[in-house]
């Protein structure tokens, strides 16, 4: 049937045409010859009845070989992608936090303890460096603290500095109350503040010797302090393997 629409289709065509050129041919009997306007009108509209039978009676177009072999073709037409090994990202050591939360908890235990001596900590200016970054502060003229910074921001390691000071008496009191401070925020609920003052102590009683380092793991973190007469007491706080 389609055919046949589309033979009718071509033929109303020719005829529309013909009869546009020589409007006379559609003179029939005594009836006078349609205009040029009226043979395009009904010509147009014969050639869309029969264009529109031609689509209604068209057969269906058998498209499952086609679908199948479009995403064979797009599969063949991707370059083939090496399967590479997902290496696991490693986890630099840490003390469980970022400065900044550091910062933090440390300004919130010493709000706590309501203690005027010392100021709170500013917010840290990090340097940054080849293989860590690092921050430096002054809590008052003799004692310190340098912090060490891993490249994926977390906290790896402090630690708390006095120089020799006539008024070591007072130094050492500000120490004791930072260094606890730390151990609180680092180790909750451990006894690592009074382990921490134990270290201090062994350690400024053997300041004269040539080793006198003394160490102290509570979970997975290592408190440490070591002293001589040159270079003060250091007292700091770094992942267990460190």
């Amino acid at each position: 049937m389609a055919t046949l629409f589309a033979l009718l289709f071509l033929i109303a065509s020719i005829g529309t045409i013909v009869f546009l050129i020589k409007p006379s041919l559609t003179q029939f009997k005594s009836k006078p010859a349609l205009s040029r306007g009226k043979i395009l009108l009904y010509g147009l509209a014969l050639n869309f009845v029969f264009l529109a039978l031609v689509g209604v009676f068209a057969p269906e177009v058998d498209n499952t070989d086609s679908q199948a072999a479009a995403p064979a073709a797009q599969n063949a037409a991707q370059p083939e992608v090496a399967e590479k090994e997902v290496q696991p990202v490693k986890v630099e050591a840490n003390l469980g936090m970022t400065p900044e939360q550091f910062r933090q908890k440390f300004n919130a235990q010493l709000k706590a303890l309501d203690i005027e001596t010392i100021r709170p900590v500013a917010e840290f200016d990090i340097k940054e460096g080849s293989v860590r970054d690092t921050f430096q502060i002054m809590f008052t003229q003799y004692v310190g603290l340098t912090g060490t910074v891993n490249k994926d921001g977390s906290l790896r390691e402090l630690i708390f500095t006095v120089g020799g000071t006539e008024e070591s008496e007072k130094a050492m009191m500000d120490l004791l109350i930072m260094s606890g401070i730390t151990a609180q925020v680092i180790s909750p609920g451990t006894e690592a503040g009074n382990e921490l003052v134990k270290l201090i102590t062994a350690a400024l009683k053997n300041i004269g010797k040539e080793e006198n380092s003394h160490k102290k793991v509570i979970g997975d973190v290592e408190y440490y302090a070591l002293a001589n007469e040159i270079t003060g007491l250091w007292v700091g706080v770094s992942p267990v393997g460190e």
